[in-house]
């Protein structure tokens, strides 16, 4: 068994450690396989929801909705 025996998956890369396949998070900021988003350091494709407040648009049941850190958040009003 080599590395290529080991499955590959978006943000975690196995490799081949004395025949067996061990898995690893791939690096905070690694391209996830459709190259649009990134991975999260913990083995997770993450994207931004959102890169500024006008791109939050549903807000529910609050007129107001903020971005931060990617991820849109309702102000509890």
């Amino acid at each position: 068994m080599n590395a290529l025996d080991c499955p590959q998956t978006d943000c975690q890369h196995s490799v081949c450690v004395a025949g067996d396949c061990v898995e690893e998070p791939a690096p905070p900021g690694s391209p996830c396989n459709d190259g649009q988003f990134e991975c999260d350091g913990a083995g997770e494709c993450i994207g931004a929801e959102c890169t500024e407040d006008s791109d939050c648009t549903d807000c529910g049941w609050s007129d107001t909705c903020i971005c931060l850190d990617g991820m849109c958040f309702i102000l509890e009003e």
